[in-house]
């Protein structure tokens, strides 16, 4: 059975996936990384699930990645609605794809690989060696380290996803070879090729060079465009075949350019920034990497930035250009004597056309770039081994370093595998290789975020400092004030608010446009009782980033909730939380709860009410919003259904002191006296302070309204003085508030609230 394995290709394609998935394997216990991660999958607010309105978007917006990938989005959106925020389905998609291609990428060079032999005439080789040649080479190109990134990368699941639809086009396109070029069969095979070949551009745009793949194949080795093949029908059937890639082609990158043009603000480099001479040099340089990069596969990392000291003039770029422009000169010389030579070529130069960066400055290489261009490599080993295979000894030693290669290269990637564990992992490798880097900052950078959000403070503030002694400020200010910003957020935490403030300050120094930075200092500023330097800095970071609604939450809440606020503009808080709820879609409870706190401050309870409601409705178990709806109902004069929302919060969160103290306040001074009830009062008042340890001014207004309500003057007006002594001077009001209280109390008249009326109602 073993001895006629070689005659089943499809089951040694589903041995070659099968070893190809154990090597990948570990990749499926990882977690996510802070490498795009965050941003496509678990902080990206558009990832919401399988809902009509949700793959409308998707199929009308530009990606998190400034990309038209709707099938590729498409893809992370199932996986969400499956798994939610799980990371094994989100390693189980390009471990999958991986598996797969691996098997396709076999099927195409066995094809491939035929169809070049047969052409040169070469119909002695055995079968069994072909089969070997061609498993070879699909295993070197699916076991290769370069392949570790895309498989183990979440944020690289569109270059999967993209390479498989692309492979099942090529395997129809060889599949049409098979029919008569007049037959229906042609014309059907042809139109699921280019379908397919849509298919993987809606999955990412980087495959778009392949449409030059369709047609050196056509010359070389499928032979259908020969010389002066414009003059025989069969060639201009050739040529028109190609118009429905060409269709395909133009239909999609128009949407493309159309979504994102008006998704996204496109960053152009003109000419005098990024000179021609320049551009040309870069594409040089990115061809000459990945040619020689497979045959070094050892200290990988998601991009080379130490490989790119852009000088156009330096060795590495003038090296490279006399490495591609000798190599295609060579290889049009001897076109006739090796036509795969220069089939490969064109392919090659093609694929990387995308990625070359021409309209970027500077562009770096990357593992996953290498995904499709590799293939060519494996097609050219698998011929090498076909044409050099001699009977005895040869034949045995190419066997033996065959089967090395790939173990040594398997082993290389089930290593790398352990890099993309974690974050941790990932950028501890990555300062590990590249020590030297001038760019290491943002390295840094990224791991002191990420342990600052595990709460590791002491060695993010670490990172944090070496980013700041590596980055100069004239490259990249943003990260330097970055590097300033969270030291003193991780301050903030442990109380440091001075020494925060010094880090938020500098932050803001180094790059004034800069809202995080704003805001934080803002933040700062609030706590240490600067309150018109804060509203200055609120003001600044909203008019910087005039769509972040949890800073238009934050400082909304702030102009209406401070007590040492002088100015209240409460129209202004209704504007910016309004904003903020519009800007979450009304999803938000947080952002609705600061809406209706506006609304109540302006004595607009019908709103704020609604409000409420909408929030309950997304929330129906949130104590603080039945608590606030009770206050908000109270307000109005409906004292049954504001008592009925304060029981409902009792009932979630029984010891909550603040919702004990508002329903304990209603029940002593409701102006409706059949529906006060002073001992409930007096019990709910009591078990308020005394969860506060009797330190809060507030909950001792309420226990000593409960106790004049229940015709207890005296310990009412004991009640209140303490109160009064615990009022901090700059709170004015409430020492007014609690002054007229006791002066009542000194006269055994109880307070009584009286009915306020809803703004909206006059």
């Amino acid at each position: 059975m073993l001895k006629d394995l070689y005659k089943s290709p499809l089951l040694i394609s589903v041995v070659i996936a099968v070893i190809t998935l154990i090597i990948f394997s570990r990749v499926l216990s990882a977690d996510f990384v802070m490498w795009d991660d965050d941003r496509i999958v678990y902080l990206n607010p558009n990832l919401t699930g399988l809902s009509l309105e949700h793959l409308g978007w998707i199929f009308t917006h530009a990606d998190i990645t400034r990309r038209y990938t709707p099938l590729a989005a498409l893809n992370y959106s199932i996986t969400y609605q499956l798994c939610r925020l799980n990371p094994f389905g989100y390693h189980l998609s390009p471990w999958l794809f991986h598996g797969l291609n691996a098997a396709l990428v076999f099927l195409v060079l066995r094809i491939l690989l035929i169809k070049g032999l047969l052409r040169h005439g070469k119909t002695n080789i055995e079968p069994w060696w072909i089969t070997f040649c061609v498993a070879v080479g699909a295993l070197v190109w699916s076991l290769h380290p370069l392949r570790t990134e895309t498989v183990a990368w979440v944020g690289a699941n569109f270059y999967a996803q993209a390479m498989f639809f692309l492979l099942l086009s090529l395997l129809c396109y060889l599949w049409a070879d098979k029919a008569d070029i007049r037959s229906r069969s042609h014309l059907r095979r042809i139109l699921a090729s280019a379908g397919l070949f849509a298919a993987a551009l809606l999955s990412h745009p980087i495959v778009i060079g392949f449409f030059v793949v369709f047609i050196a194949l056509d010359v070389y080795p499928l032979g259908k465009m020969r010389s002066k093949w414009w003059r025989s029908a069969e060639g201009r059937r050739t040529l028109l075949e190609k118009v429905p890639f060409v269709v395909v082609g133009l239909i999609i990158t128009t949407v493309t350019v159309i979504i994102r043009l008006k998704d996204v603000e496109l960053e152009h480099v003109s000419l005098s920034q990024f000179g021609l001479f320049d551009r040309t040099m870069q594409s040089m340089y990115i061809w000459a990497y990945y040619i020689w990069r497979p045959w070094y596969p050892v200290n990988l990392a998601p991009v080379y930035t130490t490989l790119v000291s852009f000088d156009p003039l330096s060795l590495p770029f003038v090296a490279s250009a006399i490495v591609v422009i000798g190599m295609i000169i060579l290889l049009i010389l001897l076109r006739r004597r090796w036509p795969l030579g220069l089939t490969l070529a064109v392919c090659y130069l093609a694929l990387l056309v995308p990625v070359l960066g021409v309209l970027e400055h500077p562009h770096y290489p990357c593992d996953r770039y290498s995904l499709i261009v590799s293939i060519c490599f494996s097609v050219l080993l698998a011929v090498f081994l076909a044409n050099a295979k001699t009977k005895g000894l040869v034949s045995y030693i190419a066997i033996f370093l065959s089967i090395a290669v790939i173990t040594s290269l398997g082993t290389l990637s089930w290593r790398q595998t352990r890099v993309w564990n974690n974050t941790a992992s990932l950028f501890e490798h990555m300062i590990r290789t590249f020590d030297d880097d001038p760019y290491n900052y943002e390295i840094h950078r990224r791991l002191g975020i990420f342990y600052f959000k595990q709460g590791r403070y002491t060695e993010a503030m670490e990172l944090f400092k070496k980013t700041i002694e590596i980055n100069p400020v004239q490259i990249n200010p943003a990260f330097s004030a970055d590097a300033h910003n969270y030291p003193g957020l991780a301050l903030e935490q442990q109380g440091k608010y001075a020494e925060a403030r010094a880090h938020f300050t500098q932050a803001v120094q180094l790059m004034p446009d800069l809202a995080k930075a704003r805001n934080n200092l803002a933040r700062a500023l609030v706590i240490e009782g600067q309150i018109d330097e804060a509203l200055d800095q609120f003001r600044a970071a909203i008019r910087l980033s005039p769509d972040w609604p949890a800073l238009m939450n934050d400082f909304a809440l702030l102009m209406i909730t401070h007590p040492e606020l002088k100015s209240r503009d409460v129209n202004e808080a209704i504007r910016l939380a309004s904003r903020a709820c519009v800007l979450t879609n009304y999803k938000n409870t947080a952002f609705l709860s600061t809406l209706a706190v506006a609304y109540s401050s302006a004595n607009r309870f019908s709103e704020a009410a609604q409000t409420l409601e909408t929030a309950l409705n997304l929330d129906p178990n949130s104590a603080p919003l039945h608590n606030g709806l009770g206050n908000v109902l109270s307000s109005q004069g409906k004292f049954k259904e504001a008592i009925g929302q304060m029981k409902r919060s009792l009932e979630i969160e029984p010891n909550n002191p603040d919702a004990k103290n508002d329903m304990a306040w209603i029940l002593a001074t409701c102006p409706d006296s059949n529906m006060r009830n002073p001992s409930e009062a007096i019990r709910l008042a009591q078990e308020a302070c005394s969860a506060t340890n009797y330190r809060k001014a507030g909950k001792l207004d309420t226990l000593g309204a409960a106790y004049a309500s229940a015709g207890r003057f005296a310990e009412a007006i004991e009640t209140a003085e303490k109160a009064l002594s615990l009022v901090d001077q700059s709170q004015i009001d409430l020492r007014k508030t609690i002054q007229s209280h006791l002066d009542l109390y000194k006269v055994s008249r109880p307070y009584i609230e009286t009915q306020q009326k809803d703004q909206n109602a006059k």
